[in-house]
Protein backbone atom coordinates (compact mmCIF):
# COMPACT_ATOMS: atom_id res chain seq x y z
CA UNK A 1 0.00 0.00 0.00
CA UNK A 2 1.03 3.47 -0.82
CA UNK A 3 1.56 5.92 2.17
CA UNK A 4 -0.76 8.99 0.90
CA UNK A 5 1.23 11.23 2.93
CA UNK A 6 4.31 10.63 0.66
CA UNK A 7 2.22 11.73 -2.20
CA UNK A 8 2.50 15.46 -0.56
CA UNK A 9 5.43 17.43 -1.75
CA UNK A 10 7.51 19.66 0.64
CA UNK A 11 6.97 22.31 -1.46
CA UNK A 12 2.86 22.11 -0.90
CA UNK A 13 3.11 21.21 2.19
CA UNK A 14 4.79 25.16 2.48
CA UNK A 15 2.41 26.32 -0.56
CA UNK A 16 -0.91 24.88 1.29
CA UNK A 17 -0.67 27.60 4.29
CA UNK A 18 0.29 30.55 2.09
CA UNK A 19 -2.70 29.71 -0.82
CA UNK A 20 -5.14 29.64 2.16
CA UNK A 21 -4.50 33.04 2.92
CA UNK A 22 -5.55 34.27 -0.44
CA UNK A 23 -7.72 31.60 -0.20
CA UNK A 24 -9.88 32.56 2.59
CA UNK A 25 -9.70 35.96 1.84
CA UNK A 26 -11.71 35.27 -1.37
CA UNK A 27 -13.83 33.45 0.98
CA UNK A 28 -14.49 36.43 3.21
CA UNK A 29 -15.88 38.42 0.33
CA UNK A 30 -18.08 35.88 -1.08
CA UNK A 31 -19.79 35.46 2.41
CA UNK A 32 -21.27 39.23 1.50
CA UNK A 33 -23.40 37.73 -1.21
CA UNK A 34 -26.65 36.53 0.03
CA UNK A 35 -27.62 33.22 1.01
CA UNK A 36 -29.89 31.41 -0.74
CA UNK A 37 -32.40 28.68 0.08
CA UNK A 38 -29.85 26.10 -1.30
CA UNK A 39 -28.72 22.32 -0.82
CA UNK A 40 -25.03 21.86 -2.39
CA UNK A 41 -24.25 18.30 -2.70
CA UNK A 42 -20.38 17.82 -2.63
CA UNK A 43 -17.83 15.09 -3.20
CA UNK A 44 -14.44 14.59 -4.74
CA UNK A 45 -14.85 10.47 -4.98
CA UNK A 46 -14.04 10.05 -8.56
CA UNK A 47 -17.36 9.19 -9.37
CA UNK A 48 -20.04 10.72 -12.13
CA UNK A 49 -22.85 9.51 -10.19
CA UNK A 50 -23.92 8.85 -6.49
CA UNK A 51 -26.96 7.25 -5.31
CA UNK A 52 -27.00 8.60 -2.22
CA UNK A 53 -27.25 12.11 -4.05
CA UNK A 54 -29.78 10.87 -6.08
CA UNK A 55 -31.92 9.72 -3.18
CA UNK A 56 -31.22 13.35 -1.83
CA UNK A 57 -32.22 15.73 -5.23
CA UNK A 58 -34.99 13.36 -5.04
CA UNK A 59 -36.80 13.75 -1.23
CA UNK A 60 -35.72 17.43 -1.71
CA UNK A 61 -37.78 17.90 -4.53
CA UNK A 62 -40.46 16.29 -3.95
CA UNK A 63 -40.66 16.95 0.47
CA UNK A 64 -38.44 20.31 0.67
CA UNK A 65 -40.93 23.42 -1.56
CA UNK A 66 -38.45 26.03 -2.31
CA UNK A 67 -34.86 24.55 -1.91
CA UNK A 68 -32.40 24.48 -4.69
CA UNK A 69 -30.07 21.77 -5.39
CA UNK A 70 -26.73 21.96 -6.76
CA UNK A 71 -24.91 18.67 -7.47
CA UNK A 72 -20.59 19.02 -7.60
CA UNK A 73 -18.74 15.98 -8.73
CA UNK A 74 -15.41 17.07 -8.17
CA UNK A 75 -12.60 14.00 -8.05
CA UNK A 76 -9.07 15.40 -7.97
CA UNK A 77 -7.61 14.98 -11.22
CA UNK A 78 -5.61 17.98 -12.26
CA UNK A 79 -4.40 19.56 -9.00
CA UNK A 80 -4.14 22.40 -11.00
CA UNK A 81 -7.79 22.58 -12.55
CA UNK A 82 -9.15 21.99 -8.91
CA UNK A 83 -7.85 25.53 -7.93
CA UNK A 84 -10.19 26.58 -10.46
CA UNK A 85 -13.13 24.33 -9.04
CA UNK A 86 -12.52 25.44 -5.50
CA UNK A 87 -13.77 28.74 -6.56
CA UNK A 88 -16.73 27.22 -7.46
CA UNK A 89 -17.15 25.34 -4.33
CA UNK A 90 -16.57 28.38 -2.12
CA UNK A 91 -19.05 30.23 -4.00
CA UNK A 92 -21.55 27.66 -3.35
CA UNK A 93 -20.89 27.44 0.41
CA UNK A 94 -21.20 30.90 0.66
CA UNK A 95 -24.61 31.73 -0.54
CA UNK A 96 -25.84 28.33 0.53
CA UNK A 97 -27.75 27.44 3.71
CA UNK A 98 -27.29 23.66 3.68
CA UNK A 99 -24.22 21.29 2.31
CA UNK A 100 -23.88 17.69 2.07
CA UNK A 101 -20.55 15.60 1.19
CA UNK A 102 -19.96 11.48 0.90
CA UNK A 103 -15.87 12.32 1.30
CA UNK A 104 -13.17 14.51 2.64
CA UNK A 105 -13.99 17.74 1.33
CA UNK A 106 -11.20 20.59 1.22
CA UNK A 107 -13.32 23.31 0.48
CA UNK A 108 -15.58 22.53 3.62
CA UNK A 109 -13.04 21.24 6.36
CA UNK A 110 -10.13 23.71 5.25
CA UNK A 111 -11.77 27.37 5.46
CA UNK A 112 -14.05 28.56 8.07
CA UNK A 113 -17.73 28.35 7.31
CA UNK A 114 -20.13 31.18 6.53
CA UNK A 115 -21.67 31.41 10.01
CA UNK A 116 -25.67 29.92 9.73
CA UNK A 117 -24.15 27.19 7.51
CA UNK A 118 -25.27 23.60 8.18
CA UNK A 119 -22.97 20.71 7.03
CA UNK A 120 -23.65 16.83 6.83
CA UNK A 121 -21.29 14.33 6.25
CA UNK A 122 -23.46 11.34 4.67
CA UNK A 123 -20.17 8.77 4.21
CA UNK A 124 -19.76 7.16 1.04
CA UNK A 125 -19.81 3.35 3.06
CA UNK A 126 -22.45 2.50 5.39
CA UNK A 127 -19.28 1.62 8.17
CA UNK A 128 -16.40 0.68 8.59
CA UNK A 129 -14.20 -2.43 8.80
CA UNK A 130 -11.33 -1.49 7.93
CA UNK A 131 -9.95 1.80 9.65
CA UNK A 132 -10.02 5.19 8.03
CA UNK A 133 -9.37 8.83 8.20
CA UNK A 134 -8.43 10.12 11.75
CA UNK A 135 -7.99 6.60 12.88
CA UNK A 136 -4.77 5.86 10.08
CA UNK A 137 -2.67 9.05 10.63
CA UNK A 138 0.64 7.83 11.23
CA UNK A 139 0.34 4.31 9.65
CA UNK A 140 1.76 2.86 6.45
CA UNK A 141 -2.03 3.47 5.21
CA UNK A 142 -2.74 6.97 6.46
CA UNK A 143 -1.99 10.46 6.73
CA UNK A 144 0.92 11.99 8.85
CA UNK A 145 -0.49 14.03 12.23
CA UNK A 146 1.12 16.99 10.13
CA UNK A 147 -0.73 16.37 6.97
CA UNK A 148 -3.96 16.01 8.98
CA UNK A 149 -3.66 19.18 10.96
CA UNK A 150 -2.34 21.01 7.95
CA UNK A 151 -5.59 19.83 5.55
CA UNK A 152 -8.09 20.17 8.88
CA UNK A 153 -8.84 16.21 8.35
CA UNK A 154 -12.88 15.96 8.74
CA UNK A 155 -12.94 19.58 10.02
CA UNK A 156 -16.87 21.87 10.40
CA UNK A 157 -19.40 19.16 9.99
CA UNK A 158 -22.33 19.89 12.24
CA UNK A 159 -23.44 16.37 11.94
CA UNK A 160 -22.52 13.18 10.97
CA UNK A 161 -24.94 10.79 9.53
CA UNK A 162 -24.58 6.84 10.90
CA UNK A 163 -26.66 3.88 10.85
CA UNK A 164 -26.49 2.57 14.24
CA UNK A 165 -25.33 3.79 17.82
CA UNK A 166 -21.67 1.10 17.50
CA UNK A 167 -21.23 2.61 13.85
CA UNK A 168 -21.53 5.92 15.38
CA UNK A 169 -18.73 5.44 17.86
CA UNK A 170 -16.31 4.07 14.54
CA UNK A 171 -17.25 7.44 12.72
CA UNK A 172 -16.76 9.78 15.66
CA UNK A 173 -12.70 8.40 16.28
CA UNK A 174 -12.49 7.99 11.98
CA UNK A 175 -13.52 11.88 11.13
CA UNK A 176 -11.87 12.76 14.38
CA UNK A 177 -15.51 14.59 15.53
CA UNK A 178 -17.77 14.79 19.22
CA UNK A 179 -19.23 11.42 19.35
CA UNK A 180 -22.64 14.25 20.29
CA UNK A 181 -23.08 15.40 16.57
CA UNK A 182 -22.55 12.02 14.97
CA UNK A 183 -26.25 11.24 14.29
CA UNK A 184 -28.22 7.99 14.17
CA UNK A 185 -30.38 8.95 11.14
CA UNK A 186 -28.96 6.64 8.71
CA UNK A 187 -27.75 6.84 5.39
CA UNK A 188 -30.13 7.84 2.09
CA UNK A 189 -29.14 4.78 -0.17
CA UNK A 190 -30.65 2.47 2.81
CA UNK A 191 -34.25 4.10 1.45
CA UNK A 192 -33.24 2.17 -1.80
CA UNK A 193 -31.97 -0.80 -0.01
CA UNK A 194 -35.21 -1.58 1.77
CA UNK A 195 -37.40 -1.16 -1.07
CA UNK A 196 -35.31 -2.20 -3.80
CA UNK A 197 -37.54 -4.81 -6.05
CA UNK A 198 -34.29 -7.64 -6.78
CA UNK A 199 -36.19 -9.86 -9.38
CA UNK A 200 -36.10 -6.41 -11.16
CA UNK A 201 -32.38 -5.63 -10.82
CA UNK A 202 -31.81 -9.45 -11.53
CA UNK A 203 -33.51 -9.36 -14.87
CA UNK A 204 -32.15 -6.23 -15.65
CA UNK A 205 -28.40 -7.39 -14.55
CA UNK A 206 -28.95 -10.11 -17.21
CA UNK A 207 -30.23 -7.95 -19.85
CA UNK A 208 -27.44 -5.62 -19.45
CA UNK A 209 -24.86 -8.45 -19.39
CA UNK A 210 -25.80 -11.02 -21.36
CA UNK A 211 -25.93 -13.18 -18.55
CA UNK A 212 -27.48 -16.66 -18.04
CA UNK A 213 -30.42 -16.09 -16.39
CA UNK A 214 -30.65 -19.78 -14.78
CA UNK A 215 -27.19 -19.47 -13.39
CA UNK A 216 -25.69 -17.61 -9.85
CA UNK A 217 -24.69 -14.21 -10.41
CA UNK A 218 -21.61 -13.36 -8.37
CA UNK A 219 -20.26 -10.03 -7.28
CA UNK A 220 -16.41 -9.75 -6.64
CA UNK A 221 -16.34 -6.34 -5.15
CA UNK A 222 -12.83 -5.89 -3.07
CA UNK A 223 -11.80 -2.45 -1.48
CA UNK A 224 -10.00 0.34 -2.65
CA UNK A 225 -6.32 -0.92 -3.17
CA UNK A 226 -4.42 2.13 -4.11
CA UNK A 227 -3.21 0.52 -6.97
CA UNK A 228 -2.31 -2.59 -5.99
CA UNK A 229 -2.75 -5.86 -7.85
CA UNK A 230 -5.65 -7.81 -7.05
CA UNK A 231 -5.43 -11.45 -7.72
CA UNK A 232 -9.34 -11.61 -9.35
CA UNK A 233 -7.84 -14.41 -11.55
CA UNK A 234 -7.58 -16.85 -8.44
CA UNK A 235 -10.80 -16.52 -8.47
CA UNK A 236 -11.92 -17.31 -11.71
CA UNK A 237 -10.95 -21.42 -11.60
CA UNK A 238 -12.68 -22.74 -8.93
CA UNK A 239 -15.72 -20.95 -10.57
CA UNK A 240 -15.07 -24.60 -13.14
CA UNK A 241 -16.58 -26.46 -9.72
CA UNK A 242 -19.61 -24.18 -9.48
CA UNK A 243 -22.29 -23.12 -11.48
CA UNK A 244 -21.99 -19.28 -11.15
CA UNK A 245 -21.13 -16.50 -13.22
CA UNK A 246 -18.55 -13.89 -11.70
CA UNK A 247 -18.87 -10.06 -12.43
CA UNK A 248 -16.05 -8.10 -11.24
CA UNK A 249 -16.76 -4.32 -9.75
CA UNK A 250 -13.12 -2.59 -8.70
CA UNK A 251 -12.57 1.05 -8.00
CA UNK A 252 -11.88 2.85 -11.02
CA UNK A 253 -8.35 3.85 -9.92
CA UNK A 254 -7.39 0.14 -9.27
CA UNK A 255 -8.77 -0.65 -12.44
CA UNK A 256 -5.17 -1.22 -14.54
CA UNK A 257 -4.26 -3.79 -11.90
CA UNK A 258 -6.62 -6.60 -13.15
CA UNK A 259 -6.20 -6.94 -16.91
CA UNK A 260 -7.74 -9.68 -19.23
CA UNK A 261 -9.22 -12.41 -17.74
CA UNK A 262 -10.83 -15.12 -19.50
CA UNK A 263 -14.47 -16.13 -18.05
CA UNK A 264 -14.53 -12.57 -15.72
CA UNK A 265 -17.45 -10.20 -16.38
CA UNK A 266 -16.20 -6.60 -15.76
CA UNK A 267 -18.80 -4.01 -14.61
CA UNK A 268 -19.46 -0.88 -16.39
CA UNK A 269 -21.74 0.35 -13.57
CA UNK A 270 -20.64 3.26 -11.63
CA UNK A 271 -22.86 2.62 -8.43
CA UNK A 272 -21.80 -0.74 -6.90
CA UNK A 273 -25.07 -1.15 -5.45
CA UNK A 274 -27.40 -1.31 -8.35
CA UNK A 275 -24.99 -4.41 -9.24
CA UNK A 276 -25.49 -5.84 -5.56
CA UNK A 277 -29.21 -5.64 -5.78
CA UNK A 278 -29.31 -7.77 -8.72
CA UNK A 279 -26.60 -10.35 -7.59
CA UNK A 280 -27.15 -13.62 -5.78
CA UNK A 281 -24.15 -12.99 -4.28
CA UNK A 282 -21.18 -11.50 -3.05
CA UNK A 283 -17.29 -12.44 -2.38
CA UNK A 284 -15.35 -9.33 -0.62
CA UNK A 285 -12.36 -8.59 1.17
CA UNK A 286 -12.58 -5.74 4.12
CA UNK A 287 -15.41 -3.45 1.70
CA UNK A 288 -18.13 -1.87 3.62
CA UNK A 289 -20.50 -3.34 0.62
CA UNK A 290 -21.00 -5.80 3.29
CA UNK A 291 -23.62 -3.62 5.09
CA UNK A 292 -25.47 -3.30 2.00
CA UNK A 293 -25.22 -6.77 0.67
CA UNK A 294 -26.92 -7.66 4.34
CA UNK A 295 -29.59 -5.21 4.26
CA UNK A 296 -30.60 -7.03 0.68
CA UNK A 297 -30.15 -10.10 1.98
CA UNK A 298 -27.46 -10.71 -0.34
CA UNK A 299 -25.08 -13.75 0.77
CA UNK A 300 -21.34 -12.55 1.49
CA UNK A 301 -17.98 -14.33 1.92
CA UNK A 302 -14.79 -12.62 2.91
CA UNK A 303 -11.89 -14.02 0.61
CA UNK A 304 -9.40 -11.84 3.11
CA UNK A 305 -6.02 -13.37 1.25
CA UNK A 306 -3.66 -10.35 2.95
CA UNK A 307 -5.47 -10.27 6.10
CA UNK A 308 -2.30 -9.90 7.80
CA UNK A 309 -0.84 -7.08 5.71
CA UNK A 310 -4.46 -5.18 6.77
CA UNK A 311 -4.48 -6.00 10.04
CA UNK A 312 -1.42 -4.22 10.30
CA UNK A 313 -2.05 -0.99 8.66
CA UNK A 314 -4.62 0.25 7.74
CA UNK A 315 -6.27 -2.40 10.52
CA UNK A 316 -9.85 -3.44 11.77
CA UNK A 317 -12.42 -1.38 13.78
CA UNK A 318 -13.53 -4.61 15.38
CA UNK A 319 -12.62 -7.82 15.89
CA UNK A 320 -13.28 -8.61 12.38
CA UNK A 321 -11.56 -12.45 12.37
CA UNK A 322 -13.31 -13.19 15.36
CA UNK A 323 -16.72 -12.28 14.78
CA UNK A 324 -17.16 -12.85 11.32
CA UNK A 325 -14.65 -15.89 11.58
CA UNK A 326 -17.43 -18.43 9.93
CA UNK A 327 -17.24 -16.19 6.60
CA UNK A 328 -13.60 -15.24 6.26
CA UNK A 329 -11.29 -17.54 4.27
CA UNK A 330 -7.96 -17.11 2.53
CA UNK A 331 -9.37 -19.50 -0.44
CA UNK A 332 -10.43 -18.97 -3.19
CA UNK A 333 -12.00 -21.94 -4.03
CA UNK A 334 -13.71 -21.77 -0.04
CA UNK A 335 -15.33 -18.46 -0.79
CA UNK A 336 -17.28 -19.44 -3.64
CA UNK A 337 -18.27 -22.54 -1.51
CA UNK A 338 -19.28 -19.96 0.70
CA UNK A 339 -21.67 -18.65 -1.10
CA UNK A 340 -22.80 -21.49 -3.48
CA UNK A 341 -24.21 -22.69 0.44
CA UNK A 342 -25.35 -19.42 1.49
CA UNK A 343 -23.37 -19.48 4.68
CA UNK A 344 -24.41 -16.06 5.87
CA UNK A 345 -27.81 -16.43 5.73
CA UNK A 346 -27.28 -19.24 8.62
CA UNK A 347 -24.41 -17.53 10.35
CA UNK A 348 -25.26 -15.83 13.93
CA UNK A 349 -21.83 -13.80 13.65
CA UNK A 350 -23.49 -12.29 11.03
CA UNK A 351 -26.65 -11.62 12.05
CA UNK A 352 -25.33 -10.22 15.05
CA UNK A 353 -23.11 -8.39 13.37
CA UNK A 354 -25.64 -6.48 10.85
CA UNK A 355 -27.73 -5.99 14.09
CA UNK A 356 -25.18 -4.25 15.54
CA UNK A 357 -23.95 -1.71 12.98
CA UNK A 358 -27.45 -1.18 11.07
CA UNK A 359 -30.10 0.20 12.96
CA UNK A 360 -31.99 2.08 10.49
CA UNK A 361 -33.69 -0.59 8.35
CA UNK A 362 -36.41 2.05 6.91
CA UNK A 363 -36.88 3.89 4.17
CA UNK A 364 -37.16 7.35 6.33
CA UNK A 365 -33.54 8.29 6.16
CA UNK A 366 -33.65 10.61 3.89
CA UNK A 367 -36.16 12.65 5.85
CA UNK A 368 -34.42 11.82 9.18
CA UNK A 369 -31.38 14.00 7.39
CA UNK A 370 -33.42 16.87 5.94
CA UNK A 371 -35.01 17.07 9.64
CA UNK A 372 -31.96 17.07 11.15
CA UNK A 373 -29.75 19.55 8.17
CA UNK A 374 -33.10 21.91 9.51
CA UNK A 375 -34.25 21.67 6.08
CA UNK A 376 -37.81 22.94 5.63
CA UNK A 377 -40.10 20.13 5.50
CA UNK A 378 -43.65 20.52 3.92
CA UNK A 379 -46.16 21.42 6.84
CA UNK A 380 -43.17 22.64 8.67
CA UNK A 381 -41.18 25.93 9.61
CA UNK A 382 -37.70 25.95 8.83
CA UNK A 383 -35.09 25.83 11.83
CA UNK A 384 -32.34 28.27 12.65
CA UNK A 385 -28.91 27.46 13.66
CA UNK A 386 -26.83 30.12 14.78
Amino acid sequence: MVNSSSLVKPLAMKLVPVLRIFAEAFYSLLKLLPMHNRLVLMTRRNVTSSLDFELIEEYVARECPGVEVVVMYHPMGNKVRYLFTLVQELYYLATSKWAVTDSYQISISLFPLRRGVRVAQVWHSLGAIKQFGRLTVGLEAGSSEEVANLMKMHENYSVVAAPSSATAEVFAKGFGVPREIVEVIGSPRIDYLVNVDRAWARQELVQKYNLDPERPIYLYAPTFRDHATVPVAELVEPLQDSNAQLMLQIHPRDAQTVGTVPGLIVSREPELLRLLAGADGMITDYSGAVYEAGILGVPVAFWAYDIEDYRRSPGFTFDFESELADLITKSPSEAITLLDEQASAHSDGFARFMDTYIETRDDQNCRRLAKTLGLPLKGTVAREHS
